[in-house]
């Protein structure tokens, strides 16, 4: 009997506290402390979700911790990772699982849908809007040596929105002008650039080819985080950014370490 009541009084004491939690803290905090993600990208990047915030984390975090593990947004299955210049997959018994394509690993008890997506090349209307945007920021149109286009509905408004990003960089074959640029920008019922970056050709290896690595959905709200990779010709490598939306605008929650 006291230990019916002191498992009664214990189970009061943990919805009182709770209920308390959600009330202070509001709900969307109180979900924050108690979900948890990790996540590793084909870049190297390694992220965790802690009181909702990603911070970046060391490979001790990693290694030879198990993930749901995809390849070019496909299901692979739950594995062993570790990471050496790249990733390695191992199952159970660690036997190497071979692979090939953009590699992408998450492990924790928040919801979430992985978004397959088509990358395709820039097209007609693609850049006219980056030709509208360079000659606002004075900056004479040359091609991009690097562009993409990703289609589909990122915000759950029944309406196909498309992704473009186009850098120029180590374009100069025929090209009079020092401007280069690197960009990313949303074509929906108005045009949002989340990334930009305009320098002169003494500054290019510094400078980030930006391309699509991951669409992720975090809550299945159909609401879509953008994964945005970064890629250096200079010894820098490769990193990624996040980008959520918020109040109709997408923002920077994670920045690029590289940036």
């Amino acid at each position: 009997m006291k230990n019916k009541k002191a498992v009664i009084t214990f189970s009061l004491i943990i919805v009182t506290y709770l209920i308390l939690a959600i009330v202070f803290f509001g709900w969307d905090s109180f979900m924050d402390k108690v979900q948890g993600v990790k996540i590793v990208f084909s870049t190297g990047d390694k992220w965790r979700l802690k009181d909702g915030k990603w911070i970046d984390v060391e490979d001790s975090e990693y290694n030879w911790k198990k993930f749901n593990v995809y390849v070019d947004n496909e299901l692979l299955g739950k594995y062993s990772l570790l990471y050496n210049k790249r990733w390695y997959v191992y199952d159970r018994k660690r036997n190497l699982i071979k692979y090939e394509g953009n590699i992408l690993g998450i492990s924790g008890n928040k919801k979430y849908k992985v978004i397959d997506f088509e990358q395709t090349i820039f097209d007609t209307t693609g850049e006219n809007i980056l030709r509208d945007i360079l000659n606002k920021k004075s900056i004479t149109y040359t091609k991009p040596l690097s562009s993409t286009k990703v289609s589909l509905d990122i915000d759950g408004d029944n309406q196909i929105e498309t992704i473009y990003t186009a850098a120029n960089l180590f374009n100069d074959i025929g090209v009079d002008s020092k401007d280069k640029y690197s960009v990313m920008f949303i074509k929906d019922d108005e045009i949002q650039i989340i990334y930009e970056d305009y320098q002169d050709n003494s500054r290019e290896y510094s400078m980030c080819i930006p391309k699509v690595n991951s669409i992720i959905d975090f809550n299945e709200d159909l609401k879509y985080e953008i994964i945005m990779e970064c890629n250096y010709y200079s010894n820098m490598g490769a990193c990624t950014s996040l980008y959520e939306l918020q109040d109709g605008k997408y923002k920077t929650i994670k920045r690029c370490q590289e940036e």
